[in-house]
């Protein structure tokens, strides 16, 4: 079956008593799940290529592993050192003036990098 989506790793479990599923190791490692990472659950009801009833688990890291007082701490720190370089950009009049510059910007660091 296609799918709409490059797979990286496939392989099986099974639905246990109380509708639990175990991800094996080897899948937690590559998508960096940890144990009490919570996920979204979504169920498909069509959708192009993707059959009917497919279960799509998504991690939400964000949500679960928030920084630590330090880690916020350290990332304040070196944004404040950033600032005292003078590494800003700015100011823009409007939203979509500071999309465009981000998007030019983006485009050119991966220039940049791949040269």
């Amino acid at each position: 079956m296609s799918t709409p989506y490059e797979h990286i790793r496939r392989t099986k479990t099974k639905l246990r008593s109380r509708n639990q599923v175990t991800l094996p190791q080897e899948v937690c490692d590559e998508a960096g799940a940890k144990t009490g990472d919570e996920f979204r659950v979504t169920v498909t009801k069509r959708a192009r290529k993707v059959p009917a009833g497919t279960i799509v688990l998504t991690p939400e890291f964000f949500n679960t592993r928030p920084w630590t007082e330090k880690e916020w701490e350290e990332k304040e720190r070196e944004a404040e050192e950033s600032i005292a370089r003078g590494e800003t950009y700015g100011p823009f009049n409007t939203a979509e003036e500071a999309i465009r510059f981000l998007k030019k910007e983006s485009k050119s660091r991966r220039l940049r990098r791949d040269t």
